[in-house]
């Protein structure tokens, strides 16, 4: 057997790269490279139509050969008739137990019928799936009784069968029409046919339904964002011949019995090969390289475009993991990024998207953070922070408003606090509240030259006036208590 993962790096996939990253430039032009007044190819119009008509881009292709026979077939057939059989079995059960629960009555000579004719009334689709004679041969035959009737009655009457699991036992003793769906007989096992399939799987990306949210370009990292965009399989075939030139052919069989004349038989082999060519692209791990050449391929054709070098082409599942990217590029949160943050926690804070918040806000803590280059611990205070010490002035209303908060400290700063701490240490939300509120004056107090306690500018503190004690002590009066810190005596 050979089999190898190639990059499309041929004459027809660069054309579609070609056409695929002009289409989404001339759409949403995010380097502003439409203002020439030359007429170029980049001057054409183009809508969200144009750019969901490129298609599929291909980016990996794998070339193998697979052994399928008809054994396998009838044997995964067989296997999964069973687990049909299992399913409608534990729906039956659960469907009477939801009888019983509504404490029906069914008195009289006409019980079982009753009992049968509300089944059929309220729970149509079972009744009316395909397995369900042969679900009601097997009950008969597993709990020794006659007829459909008489397992409706023990269903009804036994709460304490939920449906057990599809004994194969039972199965070789049902009659002879209903146990060839489950069990191999021996006039099926002697038809065979093994078949050697060669062929190619091809991966890619499709762009039909691509729009302006699948697509953002950070002009401070230099990087193009491919948003929700999965590698997926693109296509799976075994041409009759492999190799025409050489005679190569697609399918070649390899064994075959005279019990397997049928036609369709052979059908089923070759679509067994189709689907084992499938899963061994996938154990090769055909949409990760997928993956890695679209990025490679855009980043070149990109850097050629705009004669500048594009850092990087990266695909990612959400606009939350192209912020959270962006944050983790230089291994640090510092001031700047804080209004990120908050605007991720203003946009996804409805309850649809709360857990994909979580989620991110998890991964933002563990990133270090640094409050005008020195080390600090990220909380919900920090945007405060950094709005009041950005002009290294604490007017009036800003003080009002952290004496305020000083009042307060018991109550929810905001309703994204949560999102601050971990899981684990929740219960002690009003603790760490104080806590970060402590060391956030302590910040405030170490990069502020300037403190007004009243609107009239009578209460006026500034390091120009040699009021830096000052400062500190009219700021250290907010401090708060907690089990860690105190406000000093």
């Amino acid at each position: 057997m050979w089999s190898k993962i190639i990059s499309s790096a041929g004459f027809l996939i660069q054309v579609i790269i070609v056409i695929a990253a002009v289409l989404v430039f001339s759409f949403f032009d995010p380097f502003n490279i439409f203002g020439s007044k030359k007429k170029t190819l980049k001057d054409t119009p183009i809508s969200v139509t144009s750019i969901k008509e490129i298609g599929e881009l291909i980016t990996a292709e794998y070339y193998g050969e697979v052994l399928g026979s008809l054994k396998e077939v009838n044997i995964e057939r067989l296997d999964s008739n069973i687990n049909i059989l299992s399913e409608l079995n534990s729906n039956f059960a659960e469907a009477m137990a939801d009888m019983r629960r509504k404490n029906l009555e069914f008195k009289g000579l006409f019980k079982k019928r009753k009992i049968e004719n509300y089944f059929d009334e309220n729970y149509a689709d079972l009744r009316s799936d395909p397995y369900f004679k042969y679900l009601m041969d097997y009950l008969q035959e597993s709990l020794h009784l006659n007829n459909e009737r008489q397992v409706f009655k023990y269903f009804y009457d036994n709460d304490k069968y939920t449906g057990d699991d599809i004994s194969s036992a039972v199965l070789k003793d049902l009659p002879k029409e209903t146990r060839k769906v489950f069990v191999a007989d021996k006039q099926l096992l002697k038809k065979q046919i093994v078949m050697l399939g060669r062929g190619s799987v091809k991966a890619g990306y499709r762009f039909d339904n691509f729009n302006e949210n699948n697509f953002k370009y950070s002009s401070a990292s230099n990087i193009i964002y491919f948003i929700g965009l999965q590698p997926e399989i693109l296509s799976c075939h075994i041409n009759p011949w492999f190799i025409p030139e050489k005679k190569v052919k697609g399918f070649e069989i390899i064994l075959y019995t005279g019990k397997a004349s049928d036609p369709k038989y052979v059908a089923e082999v070759k679509e067994k090969c189709v689907e084992e060519l499938r899963e061994s692209a996938m154990k090769q791990d055909i949409l990760v390289k997928a993956e890695i050449n679209a990025r490679e391929n855009l980043k070149s054709f990109f850097s050629l475009l705009l004669d500048n070098p594009v850092n990087d082409v990266v695909f990612l599942n959400s606009k939350l993991q192209v912020y959270l990217y962006e944050l983790k590029l230089d291994g640090k949160i510092i001031n700047s990024e804080l209004s990120v943050i908050d605007s991720m926690l203003t946009q996804f804070s409805d309850s649809t998207r709360r857990d994909s918040l979580a989620d991110f806000m998890d991964s933002v803590r563990v990133v270090p953070f640094e409050f005008n280059h020195k080390p600090e611990k990220l909380t919900c205070f920090s945007s405060l922070v950094n709005r009041i010490t950005d002009d290294g002035v604490v007017d009036s209303v800003e003080y009002a408003n952290l004496k305020s908060l000083s009042t307060n400290i018991n109550k929810p700063y905001s309703a994204f606090e949560q999102y601050f701490i971990p899981k684990e240490d929740s219960a002690n939300i009003d603790v760490r509240r104080k806590e970060a509120f402590n060391r956030s004056l302590s910040i405030i107090i170490e990069n502020s030259f300037k403190l007004s306690i009243s609107p009239d500018a009578k209460l006026v503190y500034s390091k120009e006036l040699k009021n830096d004690e000052k400062i500190k002590e009219e700021l250290e009066k907010l401090m708060v208590k907690s089990p860690n810190t105190s406000p000093p005596q």
